[in-house]
Order: C-alpha cells, then sequence, then structure tokens
C-alpha cells in the first residue's frame, strides 16, 4: 500500500497564524454625505482606479479617515456601473492570474490552492457577467410536432 496515500498535502508547511479580531482603527470616521458632490465624485473615481491596480478598498478607507461600508455605499449609490466594471476586470485578471498558477504549481498544495482561486473568480464571474460567464439554461425538445383534434359536437335541441 502507498505510504504516501494518507499524508497530508500541507504536511511540513508553515502555518498561517491569523489575528484573532482585525484591527480597529482609531481615527475619527467621517461620513461622506457631508462633503459637496464633486469632492464626492473625485473620492468615487479615486476609489476606482485605485481599486483597478489591485488595492483593497479597506486600506484606501483607513486613508480617507471614513469606513469601508462608507465608500462602497457611495460606489453603489453614485456609481453603479463603473463599480460593476472595476469587479468584472479585477475578477478577469484574477481568473487569467490564477490559470497561469494552475500550469507552474509546484506542489500539491499550490495546486489546490490555484484550482480553489480559479473556482472563486470563476463564480464571482458568473455573477458580474452571467451573459458569458454563466451556464446557459436553453432546453431543446426533439421529436415529432404534436398533432391536435378538435371535434365540435353540436347539440341537436327538440
Amino acid at each position: 500500500m502507498n505510504q504516501h496515500h494518507y499524508q497530508r498535502s500541507d504536511a511540513g508547511q508553515e502555518k498561517t497564524k491569523y489575528p484573532v479580531n482585525p484591527p480597529i482603527s482609531n481615527l475619527a470616521k467621517r461620513p461622506l454625505k457631508d462633503l459637496p458632490e464633486a469632492l464626492r465624485a473625485q473620492i468615487a473615481q479615486q476609489v476606482l482606479s485605485r481599486y483597478l491596480h489591485g488595492e483593497q478598498v479597506a486600506a484606501m478607507a483607513l486613508e480617507l479617515e471614513t469606513s469601508d461600508v462608507t465608500l462602497y455605499a457611495l460606489l453603489l449609490r453614485d456609481h453603479e456601473n463603473e463599480w460593476k466594471d472595476a469587479q468584472i476586470a479585477r475578477a478577469l485578471a484574477r481568473l487569467e492570474r490564477e490559470n497561469s498558477n494552475l500550469e507552474v504549481a509546484p506542489t500539491p498544495l499550490s495546486l489546490a490552492r490555484a484550482r480553489e482561486l480559479v473556482r472563486s473568480a470563476q463564480w464571482e464571474l458568473e455573477r458580474l457577467l452571467s451573459r458569458i460567464y454563466a451556464q446557459k439554461q436553453e432546453h431543446t425538445v426533439t421529436g415529432p410536432a404534436p398533432t391536435f383534434q378538435i371535434t365540435i359536437v353540436q347539440s341537436v335541441e327538440k
């Protein structure tokens, strides 16, 4: 029997330690609704541009001294189409990157990780860009055409 069959794929790998609670910023969060419309639009364009370059919205929120929820609300309320396009672009880039990682994965663990990241990007694209990436729900019926027979009965009254 193969001894390696029951071995963990991450045996010998150093475990990553995750913080129990994410750090909470001491910065006072300021709402964006009090800002003029032009400044809010400028902030939204800056966030979209930086998001397309791979930055996280939460990190940008700390710099802007507001919450990530506030930035998401701003993007959804005033720039929904641009926000969706940015998410699609990032998901497509992630799918392509992880597909290339599948081909060069040196270990079983890195292969499994790349496979899961590909599935995650595919799932995201199914929802964001369904006209291209969603499963098609087409049904084709084959066979003879149905025939109908209609009989009209007239009642004879006396």
